[in-house]
């Protein structure tokens, strides 16, 4: 909260002296800055509090904007990371249990509880 409220204070002089028309001539006299130096810091305050509060808020949500895409791009890296990996678990799964099989089978040959010929029938 602290900082927002020092961004404030500082878009507010900002904003006084982008106001002030000694500031923008460079002006040597006081009596020419009109908002930097001879206005109260109520007036000050009570004229550019609004816009500078609206400034830093817009800030504030297109960092929360960024913030967000950029999360949303992590999600779906994740999301496809995961994918990936289930899809390298099953693969490896099937070819485990390939292997199987063809173990399985060579045993009941091996055994001779059946034969080629029964196979291909």
């Amino acid at each position: 909260m602290a900082n927002i409220i020092e961004r404030i204070k500082s878009k507010i002089a900002s904003l006084a002296a982008e106001a002030c028309y000694g500031c923008s001539v460079d002006h040597p006299s006081q009596l020419h800055h009109d908002w930097c130096v001879m206005a109260s810091d109520d007036d000050i305050l009570r004229t550019f509090f609004t816009e500078a509060h609206h400034h830093i808020l817009i800030e504030e949500l297109k960092n929360m904007n960024k913030e967000k895409k950029a999360l949303k791009r992590a999600h779906t890296m994740v999301i496809a990371s995961a994918q990936h990996q289930v899809y390298e678990f099953k693969k490896s799964r099937t070819a485990e249990l390939g292997i199987l099989r063809v173990d399985h089978h060579n045993r009941i040959l091996r055994l001779g509880v059946i034969t080629e010929d029964d196979i291909k029938q």
